[in-house]
């Protein structure tokens, strides 16, 4: 196989695995996430210094080490979020909020996870300045552009939201995600994403491109298409648990939970979960 189909076939197989353990273990029940936090928090730590070694560096084998640090840092991310570590001031969804108010309400209820994808993104691009190795960098700042268009879409409102992935305790997001057919940015994200995932793989390609540049380029392009997926998925009538099928069944989504209305005209205020369900 190709040097880039080898890149191709670990980033896609690492995305899918790392995506699938993380459902997993954010839907277990809470008692677990004490020890599923701390070792992350390591994992973060560890991978941190992964992505200095690797940036030293600019052999393949640095450039593979460098690309899994960056998707590592970013599962804690993940995790300390879906947690509920790492969140933001706002637990409570307001209803009654219009236009500017409402969007800087669901600003707040991610804020400090916000701050925290910042703070290690300044870490990593830290690590990475001036060194011959940048896949880390672009890794994360691909992850980091593309969940940003991510989020915007599932607010301004998309067709499949998959709200039931949503775990008990972040039920109050419900209030902030919004089901609708298309919204305007949405085709702007994909057609952005897709410039610029074929403007890295096109690098990868070019004749003569030294195999660390087709390496990196590979990566994040790979990212970035997988990126494009996942805001087709917003679109397409498609369950979840069929791409991450091995992972779903242990996972008891937030179907028993009362309804939530997604409707931004909808007046009263949308109070915390009670206890019994906050604690599950």
């Amino acid at each position: 196989m190709a040097p880039l189909g080898w890149v191709i076939v670990y980033a896609v197989g690492l995305w899918w695995v790392a995506t699938g353990i993380i459902l997993l273990l954010n839907h277990l029940p809470s008692r677990t996430f004490r020890l599923s936090l701390s070792a992350a928090t390591v994992l973060l730590g560890v991978s941190l210094l992964g992505v200095g070694i690797a940036a030293r560096r600019p052999g393949i084998t640095a450039a593979y080490l460098g690309f899994t640090c960056a998707l590592l840092a970013w599962g804690w991310q993940e995790m300390t979020f879906f947690m509920g570590l790492i969140t933001g001031p706002r637990r409570v969804a307001d209803q009654q909020a219009r236009g500017w108010h409402r969007f800087w309400q669901a600003i707040e209820t991610l804020l400090y996870h916000e701050a925290a994808i910042a703070t290690v993104g300044l870490v990593i691009v830290a690590l990475s300045a001036g060194r011959p190795n940048q896949v880390a960098c672009w890794t994360y700042l691909s992850l980091w552009a593309m969940r940003i268009s991510a989020k915007l879409n599932v607010y301004l409102g998309v067709r499949n939201l998959n709200e039931n992935w949503v775990p008990r305790r972040l039920a109050y997001l419900k209030a902030y995600m919004v089901k609708r057919r298309m919204n305007p940015l949405l085709p702007v994200s994909v057609t952005l994403g897709t410039i610029a995932a074929t403007v890295f793989i096109g690098r990868a390609l070019v004749p003569h491109a030294s195999r660390i540049g087709m390496v990196t380029n590979g990566f994040v392009g790979v990212i970035l298409a997988l990126g494009v997926v996942e805001h087709l998925f917003m679109v397409l009538p498609l369950d979840l648990a069929r791409v991450w099928g091995g992972f779903a069944p242990s996972c008891p989504v937030a179907k028993d939970l009362p309804p939530i209305t997604t409707c931004p005209h909808m007046s009263g205020a949308l109070p915390l979960l009670p206890p019994a369900l906050e604690r599950s």
